[in-house]
């Protein structure tokens, strides 16, 4: 996470205005600095001379300091390695960390901590004899280690370019402004994956140990999130990173969001927002999504519930449906949050789906309470595939059912009873 000397931001009376990047402003200036980063790529550069160079480009050290932190997800600034100047193949250390031990060692009991001057070149030389290095090599390594010169590498194969830059920078920006905060309101507009949006926030906020609340408005998810100062005023210093950690994963996987929160600065609170959307619409990018892979992304939370997405999605192919995982969320009376692990659309119909896996006692109860309630709701547009061996707690159900055993699924039984309901 940043730092606050890196933050930058206007302070008014009641509220505290970040300056996010955009693309009109800063697209220009970003490919200016990508230029000269791509120019240093594979050279050695003093860590300070590359801070000035690239203060040129932005004129404003605030910033620059920002950037720097946004680069290091784009390039590795590296510490050179005695490899990068010795060349001998025969050579008794593995690594520079081990060598230059050695050599400090060497140098405190042959010198007792300190080479004079006039003796350097000699000490140098003796050494580099005892461990098969060439002298000017190492002395040109020691040289460079002192005065914190980097090497840089590029850390991906494509090209960088100014809008992920900029989006990066403004993660970071509004990942400091959430570390700084009490408490946060967060609106989303959400397209098709509600459940998916609601499990991971409370999977998330339980993990934080934050407190969160959900409403469901217009078709907007209303989020409230609160450390522990709003309900017993204990400190929150460590709170407000875990808000970053609740939050920050979703913006970029919802329509539009918009967030308020209370940010503390020097003992005052202040306003703060931000949102996705208008003419102040921040863009970010989440810097453990811009790695290039080409695995998928997608995770399930068994091998059971991975065998059914596949078998849906094979009966989907010939048929007018449509698979969705964890789109919807439905709020029961006790304010527990029910989320169906699939849902079939298919000419205006909507059909759940709700893999019950083996697992605890605890959990089947729990399971079926939640589903009792759907009922009485007098919602049936739901199917379980359940594990055979927990039958008992549920086959009272007045739902549509399927068993399976030993992880093997009925195709031909879920097929025939979603064709019933469909």
């Amino acid at each position: 996470m940043i730092k606050l000397d890196a933050f930058p931001f206007r302070r008014y009376s009641d509220r505290i205005v970040v300056d996010f990047l955009s693309e009109n402003k800063y697209y220009t200036l970003m490919q200016k600095v990508i230029n000269l980063m791509d120019n240093l790529v594979n050279t050695k550069i003093q860590l300070q001379d590359l801070f000035d160079e690239l203060e040129k480009i932005i004129g404003n050290e605030k910033l620059t300091k920002l950037l720097v932190s946004a680069l290091k997800y784009f390039y590795d600034f590296k510490q050179p390695e005695i490899y990068d100047y010795v060349k001998e193949k025969k050579f008794l250390y593995m690594d520079s960390w081990e060598l230059r031990k050695n050599f400090f060692l060497w140098v405190q009991e042959r010198y007792n901590g300190f080479i004079p001057t006039n003796e350097r070149e000699k000490a140098i030389e003796y050494f580099c004899k005892l461990v098969g290095v060439n002298p000017d090599s190492f002395d040109n390594y020691l040289r460079n280690i002192w005065r914190d010169f980097r090497l840089i590498k590029k850390k991906f194969e494509s090209n960088l370019n100014p809008q992920k830059l900029i989006g990066v920078c403004n993660f970071l920006l509004l990942e400091k402004a959430l570390s700084l905060s009490e408490n946060v309101k967060l609106k989303l507009e959400i397209d098709n994956n509600l459940g998916f949006i609601i499990k991971n926030l409370v999977f998330r906020s339980k993990k934080a140990r934050i407190l969160a609340d959900f409403k469901l408005l217009n078709g907007e998810l209303e989020c409230l999130f609160s450390g522990p100062y709003a309900f017993f005023e204990t400190p929150t210093s460590s709170y407000g990173s875990n808000f970053a950690y609740v939050i920050l994963d979703i913006l970029t996987k919802v329509k539009k969001w918009e967030l308020t929160s209370i940010l503390c600065y020097k003992k005052k609170k202040y306003k703060f927002q931000a949102r996705n959307f208008g003419q102040w619409g921040v863009f970010i990018v989440l810097p453990w999504e811009i790695k290039e892979s080409k695995e998928s992304l997608i995770t399930f939370d068994s091998e059971i519930e991975k065998h059914v997405s596949i078998i849906l999605n094979t009966l989907a192919k010939s048929r007018n449906w449509r698979v969705i995982r964890e789109a919807d969320a439905i709020f029961l009376p006790s304010k527990r949050i029910f989320i169906p692990d699939f849902t079939i659309v298919t000419n205006g119909k909507k059909i759940l789906i709700e893999v019950v896996g083996f697992w605890t006692k605890k959990y089947a109860i729990k399971k079926r309470e939640k589903l009792l309630e759907y009922l009485n709701e007098g919602l049936k547009n739901i199917l379980l595939i359940i594990d055979k061996r927990l039958e008992s707690y549920f086959k009272d159900l007045e739902i549509p059912k399927v068993f399976y055993k030993q992880n093997k699924i009925p195709l031909a039984e879920i097929y025939k009873e979603l064709k019933k309901m469909l």
